[in-house]
């Protein structure tokens, strides 16, 4: 954010890059026209240059509007990368109760201890039998 100032009166300025065809989805409502300066109901060519201004002197009856923003959708590979990484927490987590319930006890049966460890992440996530007994 850049101030500049003339005469007394300051005004702020603020740069926002909206990438692909974000802008399109955002400034095609009819909400958006109305906030925005120079925005029309005409497509508007965007370049990297274009200039937006918010109309600051907007009302409206209701306090609280949505503007929607386009939700990217992730891509493969995005997926993969999460459920991997999901994947890794839930051991630590695992593991860590494991750790947790064994300082505690020092002695239990495999399946008692097992059954703690399901009580213990069912707040968080429900892991099932085969993911313990690989932690």
């Amino acid at each position: 954010a850049s101030t500049s100032s003339s005469a007394g009166a300051s005004t702020e300025t603020q740069s926002m890059q909206i990438d692909g065809t974000a802008h399109e989805d955002i400034l095609g409502s009819d909400m958006a026209s109305t906030l925005v300066v120079g925005a029309t109901s005409d497509p508007i060519r965007f370049d990297p240059k274009t200039v937006l201004e918010l109309n600051k002197s907007f009302s409206h009856k209701r306090t609280k509007f949505r503007i929607t923003v386009a939700v990217q959708k992730e891509t493969p590979q995005e997926i993969e990368h999460t459920v991997a990484s999901v994947e890794d927490d839930r051991k630590l987590f695992i593991q860590a109760a494991i750790v947790r319930v064994m300082k505690a006890r020092k002695i239990m049966k495999h399946n008692t201890l097992i059954q703690e460890i399901i009580e213990q992440s069912h707040g968080v996530f429900t892991p099932n039998v085969h993911m313990i007994k690989k932690c």
